[in-house]
């Protein structure tokens, strides 16, 4: 089961988390000092929320949503901007999980939820639940062009 965590419940288990998070940050982000207590700013504020899976009353991994908005198109998405298994995820746990935040993701007025990964096994899992797949393609600004 995904169980949705309040924002005055993260700090009681922020080690854990910050890890599990670390362990999984999309390629949106970049090195900084003070991305760690960003995230926990916004995860504390319910800018982003945590969610934890849990199975036969252990956690056995963490998913960090957040919503986006495309002004352009005026839609609304939700990103699951981090995803992290302790353990191997059965896949009852993901099912379940997914269907707990499809319905949050209706419930808030998203169109569809997102992700970004270069995990195979996670790409597999998404098309499997219908996803499209696309290329998220980084080039550093102040690169040389070759």
């Amino acid at each position: 089961m995904l169980v949705r965590v309040l924002p005055n419940q993260v700090c009681d288990h922020w080690d854990v988390v910050s890890y599990g998070i670390q362990q999984s940050l999309p390629p949106i982000t970049i090195e900084s000092p003070r991305r760690m207590n960003n995230i926990l700013e916004s995860l504390l504020l319910g800018r982003m929320v945590l969610w934890i899976g849990v199975e036969d009353n252990k956690v056995q991994g963490l998913v960090v949503t957040a919503f986006s908005y495309d002004k352009n198109s005026d839609v609304q998405d939700l990103l699951i901007y981090s995803i992290y298994g302790f353990e191997d995820l059965s896949t009852e746990l993901i099912m379940e999980g997914m269907k707990t935040l499809k319905k949050f993701a209706v419930s808030n007025g998203c169109r569809r939820i997102t992700a970004y990964s270069k995990i195979e096994a996670v790409i597999d899992m998404m098309k499997r639940f219908g996803s499209e797949e696309y290329s998220y393609l980084s080039i550093p600004a102040n690169g040389e062009i070759k």
